[in-house]
């Protein structure tokens, strides 16, 4: 795994809930922390969203624990790369909200 950004962890900024406003800025959600991100990192194998957060305590296990391998945390591969999102590119809705699948629905 190799995670290749441009992004300064001091210009990373996350909410842990999101209630519409600002949705601008936190447009792009973690599926695994489910946080919301100015930023965020795509996997080159499945193109699904991981945090740098969640990317950083994946590879502190595997400083600790030598028998552990960082695999994707979408498909399990385990040669993947990390890059940042492309800003253009419209971002991942991951929500399963009941609102969401009754307005589909109708």
């Amino acid at each position: 795994m190799r995670v290749k950004t441009n992004i300064s962890k001091d210009s990373l900024k996350f909410i842990d809930e999101f209630d519409g406003s600002k949705s601008d800025i936190y447009k792009y959600c973690c599926p695994v922390c489910l946080r919301y991100f100015n930023h965020i990192l795509v996997s080159s194998c499945c193109h699904n969203y991981i945090c740098r957060l969640c990317i950083g305590e994946m590879a502190k296990k595997a400083k600790t624990t030598p028998s552990y391998v960082i695999r994707c945390v979408h498909c399990m591969n385990d040669e993947f790369k990390l890059t940042d999102v492309n800003p253009k590119d419209a971002p991942k809705d991951y929500t399963d909200t009941p609102a969401k699948f009754r307005s589909t629905a109708q």
